[in-house]
């Protein structure tokens, strides 16, 4: 997988253009030679409406999220409920574990790893590699 940044963490035209031309329109072609019609949301950071090698870009018109993108009301909004969930569940589990040999085993095992390492599981903050809530949530969710 690979991941872009931008200095102030937006989409901009240059990280969109890098994503659509290294990685999404390769993706795309190794899987299809159809037309394919891509279909984003009128944020800055992408270039105007264009069409390369097949592939179709349209953007949806400003405002009109809420019925264009029900996806954003319905679906992503129980992943995220889902997730919450999850990892407070475990927060909360580990705060209140009565067991101290089992907190004192992952204290000895934290302090084995790289600074930062060590996420919810283990009673620090949470990390990249806790991302694994989101996918047990995806698959929760119904």
């Amino acid at each position: 997988m690979s991941y872009f940044q931008q200095r102030k963490a937006w989409m901009d035209g240059t990280v969109f253009s890098t994503w659509f031309d290294e990685l999404f329109r390769p993706y795309i072609r190794q899987r299809t030679g159809r037309k394919t019609l891509l279909i984003l949301d009128n944020a800055p950071g992408h270039r105007a409406e264009f069409e390369v090698d097949g592939i179709r870009v349209v953007f949806f018109p400003p405002n009109v999220t809420s019925w264009k993108q029900s996806m954003d009301m319905g679906i992503i909004t129980a992943l995220k409920k889902r997730y919450k969930f999850l990892m407070m569940k475990d927060i909360i589990a580990h705060r209140d574990s009565p067991q101290k040999s089992v907190k004192d085993q992952l204290a000895v095992a934290c302090s084995k790893m790289k600074r930062g390492a060590a996420g919810i599981m283990f009673g620090k903050p949470a990390h990249l590699l806790d991302a694994k809530y989101i996918e047990i949530a995806w698959n929760n969710i119904s």
